[in-house]
């Protein structure tokens, strides 16, 4: 399940919740000491809890940890919105980690390069046997004539 399909049927069923159980609130209207919104923290602060149940600890662990140790805490939604740009830049960066597709191109022929610079003979050459040349293994650098 994707996180979006994941906060989406979360919302849902908290909003479903809250239509079936609703907020209390003070029934005299002379209250002040503030407890429907204390209740509505605390509701708040469950729901952030219950949507961070859900998530990968593998993918977004380093996220959860530093959501929670936040204070005040962040709603729900700001969670959300802090996951998303997490999974936004771990896609871009996945992207950069691919190697792009390059074409490699060769030109096959049937001789050697020479030691006569492509020239088929010549006065100052003759009698000079033709060296062929063949890239050698760095190693066969390296060595030299200790390899064996």
């Amino acid at each position: 399940m994707t996180l979006d399909d994941y906060y989406n049927k979360l919302t849902g069923l908290f909003d479903e919740l809250s239509r079936l159980k609703p907020p209390h609130s003070c029934s005299c209207g002379k209250c002040t000491c503030g407890v429907v919104a204390r209740y509505e923290n605390d509701r708040e602060a469950e729901r952030l809890h219950q949507f961070f149940v859900g998530i990968d600890d593998d993918l977004y662990g380093v996220v959860c940890s530093n959501l929670l140790s936040r204070l005040p805490m962040p709603s729900l939604d700001e969670a959300y919105n802090t996951f998303l740009q997490d999974e936004n830049s771990k896609s871009i960066a996945h992207k950069k980690d691919e190697p792009d597709s390059f074409h490699a191109f060769a030109i096959s022929s049937d001789r050697p390069l020479s030691s006569r610079g492509g020239r088929s003979g010549g006065r100052e050459n003759q009698g000079v046997p033709e060296t062929t040349h063949y890239p050698l293994p760095l190693l066969a650098v390296v060595m030299g004539p200790h390899l064996k």
